[in-house]
């Protein structure tokens, strides 16, 4: 099930064939009436607030929000800054309970100098 606060990509989504809904994933009360007692996994891909890890990081409330409402899967978080120090980040919210934390902006990155490391040694080896 996906979750959005834009009702045109909750759109989008319906269309493509997904189980989508609109809302507001800050909403606690909201949250707790969403059927997840079958999900294997939660995933939070949201936008965190600066000062990071702040009392507005929607990312922490929702964690203990799933938490207090008996939530048994698993919980991933995205990070969608690349600025900041991940390991931190992955450290904080891995320790405030998500299961799995993704960096895609790193990740990204890394794949990037990857696949050109792999054509500057083709050309060398050429």
């Amino acid at each position: 099930m996906i979750v959005d606060f834009n009702p045109e990509e909750v759109i989008h989504r319906q269309k493509l064939g997904f189980d989508a809904i609109y809302g507001d994933a800050g909403d606690q009360e909201f949250i707790a009436t969403l059927p997840l007692a079958g999900s294997e996994c939660v995933i939070l891909a949201m936008s965190q607030p600066t000062p990071y890890f702040s009392k507005e990081d929607q990312r922490f409330v929702l964690i203990d929000t799933l938490k207090k409402s008996g939530y048994q899967g698993k919980i991933a978080v995205t990070v969608q800054q690349y600025d900041v120090d991940d390991q931190e980040i992955q450290k904080r919210l891995i320790e405030h309970g998500a299961h799995m934390v993704f960096l895609p902006y790193r990740d990204a990155a890394k794949n990037a100098v990857e696949q050109l490391e792999k054509q500057i040694s083709k050309r060398k080896i050429s």
